[in-house]
């Protein structure tokens, strides 16, 4: 990370000395995809932030419920929000996640460049897989130099098996396909 070019970009934007509300829900109905260690995260968020010439302050929300209805209403402030696709391919994060209108859209972005960088990512698919994933990574870097979206995690999994098991198959989404295993 580069804290100096950070703290430039902040003060560029206006934005140094703003007060930032970063939520984060300590309910342990939280959803699988967010780390059991996210307050800890969010602590060291707040901290970085703060760092960096915000004013940052930690919300921490008991109710799960409470937490996703903030999330979903569209107040602005910074949270942690895991996301898992039904289906392991760029429009399944990006397209539902910061496209105009979609009701997944939690970032509140709606700009029309995105989106008609998302029209034509989509077009490619059908024809031109490569250039697509080329289309996909460009929108996806922007949205990060943005700031809009900032990743903090990238979960793996790792997985033992015994010698005598067989035809291990590894989904890119759902893991280990059980179904597939055999043992000798």
């Amino acid at each position: 990370p580069d804290l100096d070019r950070a703290r430039a970009l902040i003060d560029e934007a206006g934005a140094a000395g703003a007060t930032v509300t970063v939520s984060v829900s300590d309910d342990p109905a939280v959803d699988h995809e967010i780390p059991p260690e996210r307050v800890d995260v969010m602590r060291y968020v707040v901290e970085v932030m703060n760092d960096l010439g915000l004013r940052a302050e930690l919300q921490i929300i008991h109710d799960v419920d409470d937490y996703a209805g903030g999330i979903f209403a569209g107040e602005r402030h910074a949270y942690i929000f895991g996301w898992a696709p039904d289906y392991p391919r760029a429009s399944n994060f990006i397209e539902l996640l910061f496209l105009c209108g979609s009701p997944w859209n939690v970032s509140q972005l709606c700009s029309e460049s995105i989106d008609a960088r998302i029209d034509e990512a989509l077009r490619l698919e059908a024809t031109d897989p490569g250039a697509a994933n080329r289309a996909w990574a460009a929108i996806d870097r922007t949205l990060v130099q943005d700031a809009v979206w900032i990743p903090l995690m990238n979960p793996v999994t790792a997985n033992a098996f015994a010698g005598r098991v067989e035809n291990i198959q590894i989904h890119p989404q759902w893991g280990v396909l059980l179904s597939r295993i055999w043992v000798q």
